[in-house]
């Protein structure tokens, strides 16, 4: 699921749609939109489509809490969960796949909110504290936001006018020059403000 397409972009700038023949070419600016969704992912923390992680390590809390049997949780570096493929926990000597080997459920070894990504573990005191959990999870939201969208959006156009020496196609395939520095300044701000409102806050064990 892309965040946005060449379309979308010349849409924006309205101008004729990017093709094969186009300068840039609808390849290029696919390219671009790319590298835009990976920078929005990064900055958000968050993933707006289906993305995986393999082997993220995890320490267990020093300081653990009990409710009733022992109980102890780790936070995932990502939220919107979709499914965990592998929990793996070190032993002392080699990794056990909870997956496989343990109950999940909320009367089980060990379960997980979907929403908030945390895994909690019940009734299974760990060997080791440090580094001793590594999962392999699936995350992200079902459909890409129309903000952020409109920030992908923003971001590939400011990247397509700036690498192109702020001269945009007519479509009859001569180049005009533009000035486009007014705009950019406002669209980086819109994008700025749209990122912030989605950026993710990380946990961090005590």
């Amino acid at each position: 699921m892309v965040y946005c397409t060449h379309g979308d972009v010349s849409d924006f700038l309205q101008r004729a749609v990017f093709s094969g023949s186009t300068n840039p070419t609808s390849t290029q600016v696919t390219n671009e939109v790319a590298v835009w969704e990976a920078f929005i992912d990064n900055e958000t923390g968050h993933a707006f489509s289906s993305r995986t992680i393999t082997d993220e390590y995890h320490s267990f809390p020093t300081t653990m809490r009990k409710f009733g049997l022992f109980e102890v949780h780790i936070n995932l570096n990502h939220r919107q969960i979709s499914g965990i493929t592998a929990l793996n926990v070190w032993d002392g000597s080699t990794w056990e796949n909870f997956v496989s080997t343990r109950t999940e459920s909320r009367n089980g070894d060990w379960w997980y909110d979907a929403s908030d990504g945390i895994i909690f573990f019940r009734g299974v005191k760990p060997f080791i504290n440090e580094f001793a959990v590594k999962v392999t999870y699936t995350y992200g939201d079902s459909s890409v936001p129309a903000d952020i969208k409109g920030a992908c959006v923003r971001l590939t156009a400011i990247a397509i006018v700036s690498g192109f020496h702020q001269q945009m196609e007519l479509g009859t395939g001569s180049m005009i020059p533009m000035d486009f520095s007014a705009k950019i300044e406002t669209w980086r701000k819109q994008a700025d403000d749209i990122l912030k409102r989605h950026m993710e806050a990380m946990f961090v064990p005590m």
